[in-house]
């Protein structure tokens, strides 16, 4: 599970225009949208690590598990989450 701490007033006055830029992704090797949000979240946890200070990466992030990857549901069961609440429905 991830938990991220959030400032509401930073968010209110976040402009997603001004901070939309271009940046080239040698792990991708091609350029890359970002959108910035700097001074809105303060803070990241995965499974209870903390992984972003609100500056930068904790430093073991990227080097061990921080919890695992999500499955995506079947469409059918997804329907079945949104219209009932029922949870079970998307645990498979």
């Amino acid at each position: 599970m991830q938990y991220s701490e959030l400032y509401p007033e930073e968010l209110l006055n976040y402009d997603s225009l001004a901070n939309t830029g271009i940046q080239y992704r040698e792990l991708f090797d091609h350029d890359q949208m970002l959108n910035r949000s700097d001074g809105v979240v303060d803070k990241v946890f995965i499974a209870g690590k903390l992984t972003w200070n609100g500056k930068d990466y904790e430093t073991d992030f990227g080097t061990q598990a921080y919890g695992r990857l999500l499955k995506p549901i079947a469409s059918q069961d997804a329907k079945a989450v949104m219209e009932t609440g029922a949870e079970e429905a998307a645990i498979a």
